[in-house]
């Protein structure tokens, strides 16, 4: 039967990336791939390799809250600052900060999912990267290498 659920989930993989490419990027189909990781081996995985991380498990453990950005205060940070520069990211390009979908955060699997979307635009201030299709897939595919996130794996290779 788990293999059957595994055939199922990578159908339904498929069928996402699919609407990921004719939507250009739609957030709601990335969410959706997103989640139809949430509960598999490789999501396993990635928690392992996040908590081997200097401060991961620690972070993880106290389930510390994820960003929840005060574009006001932090756009008052010194020039060149991580806060400033990402404030600045955010209101240039009009951006919602809390564009992600809503998740609960009682088990490892969902915190660590809600802390990566939660932080994915600062990975473009730190990175360099820009917001366009080439500046996405480089930020997704830092997070694919660092602890192996499986749905930007999916798509950095797709």
């Amino acid at each position: 039967m788990a293999r059957f659920g595994e055939l199922l989930r990578a159908a339904n993989n498929l069928k996402l990336l699919a609407a990921i490419g004719r939507s250009g990027g739609d957030l709601g189909s990335v969410a959706d791939l997103v989640d139809n990781m949430l509960d598999t081996p490789q999501m396993e995985a990635c928690i392992g390799r996040f908590r081997s991380v200097p401060g991961g498990a620690a972070m993880m453990d106290a389930r510390y809250p994820p960003l929840q950005p005060d574009l006001d205060r932090l756009i008052q940070l010194p020039e060149g600052s991580l806060g400033r520069s990402y404030a600045q990211l955010i209101r240039q390009l009009d951006y919602d900060p809390e564009f992600f979908r809503p998740r609960p955060t009682g088990t490892q699997a969902h915190w660590l999912t809600q802390r990566i979307a939660t932080t994915h635009d600062i990975h473009h201030v730190v990175s360099g990267f820009g917001t366009v299709s080439e500046g996405e897939s480089g930020v997704l595919a830092i997070t694919a290498c660092q602890i192996g996130f499986p749905a930007y794996v999916l798509l950095t290779t797709a």
